[in-house]
C-alpha cells in the first residue's frame, strides 16, 4: 500500500510492522520485511532486531535466529540480554542446551566491560535474593517466589551500582 501511495518506509515504519509480524506468529513476513529494510540501506534498532528474533524464537526456526545474530555481528551491534536470551531459547530448544550454552558463551565477551562478577560481595541482609553463581561476564541469582525478577534485579543493579543486561528464561 505504501507503494501505491508513493510513501517511502523508514525503519519506523518497518519496525511496526515486524513487531505485528512477531506479535502474529508471521516469521516469514517478518523477515522478508527485515531483508527489505537493510536492502533499502535502513538501520535496524534493537526494537526491530528485538522483534526479528522473537518471532524466529516462537517459530523455532534456530537457522534464521543464527542469520539475524550475524547481521548484527556485521552491523556491530552488540546484542542486548533480551537479544540474547531469545536466541538461546530458540537454540535450545531445537538443537539442545550444549549449542545452547556455547552461544550464551559466544555473547558473554562483550558484555565483561560492566562484569559485575569482579565487584559482587555478599548481598546485604536486606536483600531478598541469593547469588548462586558467579563468573566473567555473568551472574546467576536465585529470588524467592513471589517477588518479580525486576524487582531482584534492581536491588542487585542498586547493590553493584552498575546497570544490567538481564536474561531470564
Amino acid at each position: 500500500e505504501m507503494t501505491e501511495r508513493r510513501m517511502t518506509a523508514d525503519s519506523i515504519s518497518y519496525g511496526a510492522a515486524i513487531s505485528a509480524c512477531e506479535k502474529h506468529g508471521r516469521w516469514q513476513v517478518a523477515l522478508a520485511l527485515f531483508g527489505s529494510l537493510l536492502h533499502n540501506q535502513l538501520r535496524a534498532d534493537e526494537i526491530i532486531m528485538s522483534a526479528a528474533l522473537s518471532s524466529c524464537e516462537q517459530a523455532g526456526r534456530w537457522r534464521e535466529t543464527l542469520s539475524l545474530l550475524t547481521v548484527m555481528d556485521e552491523e556491530r551491534h552488540v546484542p542486548s540480554g533480551i537479544q540474547v536470551g531469545s536466541a538461546v531459547n530458540c537454540i535450545r530448544k531445537s538443537l539442545g542446551q550444549d549449542p545452547a550454552f556455547s552461544l550464551l558463551q559466544r555473547y558473554r565477551a562483550p558484555w565483561l566491560e560492566n562484569d559485575p562478577a569482579r565487584i559482587v560481595e555478599t548481598p546485604s541482609e536486606r536483600s531478598s535474593f541469593e547469588i548462586i553463581c558467579r563468573a566473567p561476564g555473568l551472574v546467576a541469582i536465585s529470588k524467592p517466589h513471589g517477588q518479580s525478577t525486576e524487582d531482584a534485579l534492581n536491588q542487585l543493579a542498586a547493590h553493584l551500582a552498575k546497570p544490567l543486561i538481564a536474561v531470564s528464561r
